[in-house]
């Protein structure tokens, strides 16, 4: 069964944070980011840290 995500979100390791998230809630907040990806400049940093560091992985993809 080939996977909707990225190999990076499966394999990277999650995001800590103050309240830790189970596998399945991380994998929504990613696909969220992605679904709803902000500019880096428009970016607000008090977004959950899974969804900035997910935003920051678009940013990266982008620039190659």
């Amino acid at each position: 069964m080939l996977s909707v995500y990225p190999s990076s979100v499966l394999d990277a390791p999650a995001v800590e944070s103050e309240s830790s998230v189970d596998f399945v809630e991380e994998l929504r907040l990613r696909t969220h980011a992605r679904k709803h990806y902000i500019s880096r400049e428009d970016r607000k940093p008090d977004l959950h840290p899974i969804v900035l560091d997910e935003m920051l992985r678009v940013d990266r993809e982008m620039s190659r």
